[in-house]
């Protein structure tokens, strides 16, 4: 089982949306490239991403020498790729210091008053006094984006299983991994990239190799005003602020953050009204929303919150890269993980992401 190509085989496992920049950037380099995935892609934690895409924030360890590529490379994947749309609408964030950009903001970011921020966004019931505006943010709908980035590999050549759960295939003593094993047969690779997420820990632990990943849940909200004309298309900005984290999408539906993981029904109903509580008291035309969809996603959450990416240590052909936000670097570290894989050359983005730091 191998794709199309004439470069080295590699075998992705995983298709979040980590895993499917990998892909397409592997297949644009020639290798050839197949993608098992155990559920279907963007399946995981991708599926319940709230998209905000940025460089602001707190970028821990190795992130922060990847920070000023994000928005450079969303753009270039925005122009080379069919179906990756980005909603370069801007964050705003209150109070200021609830915004991790400091104090005053960075040259990219904007202190604004009352008057300011109502201009801005009028949908706002009360306007904070003060406020950060990050003109260069976006959101993505990081499903839709992985799918993309999925059908642009398969376009490129790459071949993609899904519903099949990969098992490492590494040589006797474990020096080297021979490819993956399936329960539709083995698949021998050069090269085996582990861009399983909050599963990474697990499938690395069969070969030997410690991966200090857990699974962090957060839960992904979904709602809409029945009797609103698209109430979210007069929100502008992702908004940000202690009470909620919420932005519009291009369907005409608010999404909101929750860093909240119990995934029973109850939980989740309940989160679901005291939500729309606080949306509602925030935004005009919203008195009657409505949840529409709740998911909950084991974001993969780092030991020391850096990405951790590159050889695994002891097993040649071996490569893992796993982050959050994995959303945001997704197309910084497809593009250098593939660039590492296909010639060998080490990155110099990600000397700090490394095992072992």
């Amino acid at each position: 089982m191998t794709s199309a190509g004439d470069g080295p085989h590699v075998v992705v496992v995983g298709a979040g949306i980590v895993g499917a920049a990998t892909a397409y950037e592997l297949t644009r380099l020639g290798a050839r490239v197949t993608i098992v995935e155990q559920d279907v892609p963007a399946a995981g934690a991708t599926g319940s991403s709230f998209g905000w895409v940025g460089r602001h924030g707190r970028w821990p360890g190795g992130a922060a020498d990847l920070r000023d590529h994000v928005l450079p490379q969303w753009r270039r994947l925005e122009q080379e790729v069919p179906g990756v749309r980005v909603r370069w609408s801007g964050s705003l964030s209150w109070p200021p210091g609830h915004h991790p950009v400091g104090e005053p903001p960075e040259a990219d970011a904007d202190l604004l008053g009352a008057a300011e921020v109502r201009t801005l966004e009028p949908a706002l019931r009360r306007p904070p006094e003060a406020a950060v505006h990050v003109p260069g943010d976006a959101a993505v709908d990081a499903g839709a984006v992985t799918r993309a980035l999925v059908a642009a590999a398969v376009a490129g050549g790459a071949r993609l299983l899904t519903g099949v759960e990969a098992r490492l295939d590494v040589s006797p003593g474990g020096a080297r991994v021979l490819g993956v094993a399936t329960d539709r047969g083995p698949i021998a690779a050069d090269h085996v990239v582990v861009a399983a997420g909050a599963g990474t820990r697990v499938l690395c632990a069969a070969a030997g190799v410690d991966v200090p990943v857990a699974a962090s849940p957060a839960t992904l909200l979904r709602f809409r005003a029945p009797s609103a004309r698209a109430p979210s298309g007069r929100l502008r900005a992702v908004l940000s602020c202690p009470e909620l984290e919420v932005r519009a999408d291009g369907d005409g539906s608010l999404l909101v953050s929750a860093a909240d993981g119990d995934p029973s029904p109850a939980h989740l109903d309940a989160l679901a009204t005291a939500t729309a509580a606080r949306i509602r008291a925030t935004l005009r035309g919203t008195d009657d929303l409505r949840l529409e969809a709740a998911t909950v996603g084991p974001r993969p959450m780092p030991a020391d919150g850096a990405p951790i990416v590159g050889p695994a240590p002891g097993v040649a052909g071996l490569f893992v890269v796993v982050a959050h936000s994995g959303v945001c670097l997704a197309p910084v570290l497809g593009r250098e993980v593939a660039r590492e894989v296909v010639t060998g050359a080490e990155s110099a983005l990600l000397r700090r992401c490394r095992f072992g730091r």
